[in-house]
């Protein structure tokens, strides 16, 4: 595998905060930021994109419908840098409540498809279509960043980025619907921080890898598929040392010669 690209490309981080509501997850916070390879994070806390489902109180009365207008302008929002930052990638921090609020993205954003690449119930991806004229349009990727560093953002902060702190901590068990407004900006905070942890987290990972190797993990949705192209790119030997890939016919003849059978360990002990 040759090298194709000449630079890294800039990405997106983003951050969704929830509330259950009638034993729901619901969105109520969601932030961004556009983080360019050169960039210093630490200078960027006025460049993050917020948005608050409490914002539109005024002329939404319901919740859940606050919650799919402010994840329609999030969106939105996400699309328009997706066409004025070519080659951008979208990195999430999808959470254990990722299933959850697939859920809610489906049901709720009638403007949109959403398609999940899954995999023994694991999201990685999540692709977001418009719905136009009976079609469907690409508009952007959600992409896990645990499956490139598989890590707390915790313990990645600290370890690549510890001059921007310890990531925050709030009582997720506590937050309320009736007590959004009143936390506002204890909330957002919380969120911002941790969009700016991830944000310098994936960027000095990327000058890390495009240093050594010349790659840009954004390209690469998991971490066995980025060793997988180092490996092609650096180190194959294709002339010297081939790795041979049988055919259809070969590999169907092989595996009849494969059978089942015991393979049982024994631990002897005495008193």
């Amino acid at each position: 595998m040759k090298q194709k690209k000449q630079k890294c490309f800039p990405f997106i981080v983003a951050d969704i905060e929830t509330v259950i509501l009638n034993n729901v997850l619901v969105p109520y916070a969601a932030g961004l930021l556009v983080v360019n390879p050169g960039d210093d994070v630490a200078a960027m806390d006025d460049q993050i994109d917020t948005y608050f489902c409490e914002d539109y109180n005024l002329i939404i009365p319901s919740l859940e419908e606050r919650s799919t207008k402010m994840l329609v302008d999030f969106i939105e929002r996400i699309a328009k840098l997706g066409s004025t930052h070519k080659g951008v990638k979208f990195t999430f921090r999808i959470s254990h409540d990722s299933i959850d609020l697939m859920k809610f993205l489906a049901s709720h954003m009638v403007e949109y498809t959403i398609k999940p690449l899954m995999r023994n119930k694991k999201l990685y991806q999540l692709s977001i279509y418009r719905k136009k004229r009976g079609n469907k349009k690409l508009v952007f990727h959600l992409r896990d960043s645990y499956t490139q560093l598989p890590n707390s953002l915790e313990t990645l902060a600290k370890t690549l980025c510890p001059h921007l702190g310890s990531k925050g901590s709030i009582a997720h068990d506590e937050v309320q619907v009736s007590s959004l407004q009143e936390n506002r900006a204890q909330l957002l905070d919380y969120m911002e921080l941790d969009i700016s942890l991830l944000g310098d987290v994936m960027l000095r990972a990327k000058s890390i890898y495009w240093t050594r190797y010349n790659v840009d993990i954004g390209v690469c949705l998991t971490l066995s598929s980025l060793a997988k192209k180092i490996y092609r790119m650096k180190y194959y030997d294709k002339n010297g040392w081939p790795i041979y890939i049988p055919s259809s016919n070969q590999d169907a003849f092989i595996r009849r010669g494969y059978y089942g059978g015991h393979a049982d360990t024994y631990n002897p002990y005495g008193k």
